[in-house]
C-alpha cells in the first residue's frame, strides 16, 4: 500500500537530484540502492524501492548518507521521503530515523558542519518531512543518524535506515508556503500498471497500445517524482494511465492464414478474368495488405473481416471465356457465298453470325455463351440451302444424250420399255424349238 502525500513547492528544483550518493553502511539489493535515493521517485515502488541500509538488531547506530551536490551551491532545506510501502510495529512511520542531523562541507572543506540536529523525531504518516534551516552554502549534504525509528512490520525482526527519496532545496526566495496534494490514487495506479506490463499477457497487446501504454505510464512516474506538480496534473495524470489500462484487452490476432491469402491473391493476373468484380477484389487486397502492413496492431476481429471479404471477393473473379473456336466459326460462316444460298437459309445465319460477333466483343461473356454462339452458327451453316441452277443446253443435246439432268425420268423410262422386249422375244424362240422338235419326231416314224 503507498502511504506517502507530496508537498508541492513553487518555483524551485531538487538540487540533489540524480547526484551522487555514499554511505557507510548502503546496502545495493534488489530494488534498494544508493542512486534510488536521488532518483525522482518519491515512494517505494517495484523497481526503485529508495536507499537501505544493511540490517541491524539495535535502534542505535553509527550512520551516514552523504550526497555530493557537484559544486558548492546554497540551500535551505532538505526533504526526506520515507518508506511508503508499510508502516512500523507500532503503526507509525517504519525504518525512519529517530535522532539525527544534516552536517554540510564546502568544497575543499575538511570538517563538517552540523546545520541542524533532532532527538526523538516522530515522522508524520503520508507525507515526507521537511527540514528547514539558514541557508548554506556547501558542496556535501550529510544525513547522520546515531538512533534507528520502529522497525518495519515487514521485517519486524531488524531494524533499517530506509528512505524512498532525500530532496536538498532553496526555497528562500519562495514566499508561499508549501500547498499539500494527494498522490495516493496516482501511486497505487503507477504500481498497478507496472504489475499488468511485467506479466506475459503484455507482449500479446498490440503495439499501439503497448507504446501508449508505456507513454502515459511513463508521464505518471514524472508526476508522481515531481515535488510541484498540482492536483490538477496529479490527477489528470492516473486518469490518463486508467485509460491505457483499459486498452491492454487489445490483443493480436492470428495472421498466419490472412498471410497465405494475400500470398495467393497476390500471384492472380487480372488479365485473365472478366472485369466484373475486379475493383471489388483489388479493394479488398489493398485492405488486407494495409492490415499486414501494420500486424502488429491487427487484431482477431479485424483479421478476420479482412480474410472473409478477400476470399469472398477471390471466389467472384471469373476467368475470361476461350472464344478461338468462336472465331474460327465465325470466319468460316463469313466465307459463304451468299449469292449460292436461299435468302431466307442465309438470312439465318447472318443473325446467328451478328448475335456470335456480340459475344466475341463482350468481355464479361461467359463460357457457356460462347459455345451456345458456335452451336449457333455452326447449326446455321448447316441449314444453308443451296439455290438451283438454271440449265444452259439446247434440246438437240438431251435427245442425244438421254441421261442429261430432266431427262432422266423419260431415259429410265426409256431404257424400261427397250428392256421389257426381251421377254416376248425368247418366248417365241422356245415356241420355234419346240416346234422343229415335233417335226423331226414324225419323220423317223
Amino acid at each position: 500500500m503507498t502511504l506517502t502525500a507530496q508537498v508541492e513547492w513553487i518555483g524551485h528544483d531538487n538540487l540533489a537530484l540524480n547526484k551522487p550518493v555514499s554511505s557507510n553502511a548502503g546496502w545495493n539489493t534488489g530494488d534498494w540502492s544508493s542512486e534510488k535515493l536521488v532518483d525522482g521517485i518519491l515512494v517505494t515502488q517495484g523497481g526503485s524501492a529508495g536507499f537501505t541500509t544493511t540490517q541491524g538488531h539495535t535502534q542505535d547506530v553509527d550512520y551516514w548518507v552523504e550526497i555530493d551536490l557537484g559544486e558548492d551551491t546554497t540551500f535551505n532545506c532538505v526533504q526526506l521521503y520515507p518508506r511508503s510501502d508499510t508502516v512500523g510495529v507500532n503503526g507509525g512511520v517504519a525504518s525512519f530515523p529517530r535522532n539525527f542531523s544534516f552536517e554540510v562541507k564546502a568544497d575543499g572543506a575538511e570538517e563538517y558542519t552540523t546545520v541542524s540536529s533532532y532527538e526523538d523525531y516522530e515522522a508524520s504518516q503520508g507525507k515526507p518531512s521537511v527540514f528547514e534551516f539558514e541557508p548554506v552554502t556547501a558542496r556535501y549534504i550529510r544525513l547522520h543518524v546515531t538512533k534507528l525509528g520502529d522497525a518495519a512490520q515487514a521485517d519486524p525482526n531488524y531494524y533499517f535506515l530506509q528512505l524512498a527519496e532525500m530532496g536538498v532545496y532553496d526555497t528562500t526566495d519562495i514566499p508561499n508556503p508549501p500547498v499539500e496534494t494527494n498522490k495516493d490514487i496516482l501511486n497505487k495506479v503507477i504500481t498497478y500498471a507496472e504489475e499488468q506490463k511485467a506479466s506475459d499477457d503484455f507482449n500479446n497487446v498490440i503495439k499501439d497500445v503497448q507504446e501508449s501504454f508505456n507513454a502515459a505510464l511513463d508521464a505518471a512516474k514524472e508526476i508522481a517524482a515531481d515535488p510541484a506538480a498540482t492536483q490538477d496534473a496529479i490527477n489528470a495524470a492516473w486518469k490518463a494511465l486508467m485509460t491505457e489500462i483499459h486498452k491492454l484487452g487489445f490483443v493480436k490476432g492470428d495472421i498466419t492464414s490472412l498471410e497465405a491469402l494475400v500470398a495467393l491473391a497476390e500471384g492472380y493476373d487480372m488479365n485473365d478474368f472478366v472485369e466484373a468484380g475486379q475493383a471489388e477484389f483489388l479493394e479488398a487486397l489493398k485492405a488486407a495488405q494495409d492490415l499486414l502492413a501494420d500486424k502488429d496492431n491487427a487484431m482477431q476481429a479485424e483479421i478476420e473481416t479482412a480474410e472473409t471479404n478477400l476470399l469472398n471477393a477471390m471466389l467472384n473473379l471469373r476467368y475470361k471465356a476461350d472464344k478461338s473456336i468462336l472465331e474460327k466459326v465465325i470466319a468460316e460462316a463469313n466465307g459463304k457465298d451468299a449469292n449460292a444460298y436461299t435468302a431466307e437459309s442465309y438470312a439465318v445465319l447472318e443473325a446467328a453470325v451478328a448475335e456470335a460477333n456480340a459475344v466475341m466483343a463482350n468481355e464479361d461473356a461467359t463460357q457457356e455463351e460462347v459455345d451456345a454462339a458456335v452451336v449457333s452458327v455452326q447449326e446455321a451453316m448447316k441449314g444453308l440451302v443451296a439455290v438451283e441452277k438454271p440449265s444452259t443446253e439446247t434440246p438437240d443435246d438431251n435427245k442425244a444424250n438421254g441421261t442429261q439432268t430432266g431427262q432422266e425420268s423419260t431415259t429410265t423410262k426409256a431404257n424400261a420399255a427397250k428392256t421389257g422386249d426381251v421377254a416376248p422375244i425368247a418366248g417365241v424362240m422356245a415356241l420355234v424349238l419346240a416346234g422343229a422338235a415335233v417335226v423331226a419326231l414324225k419323220k423317223k416314224k
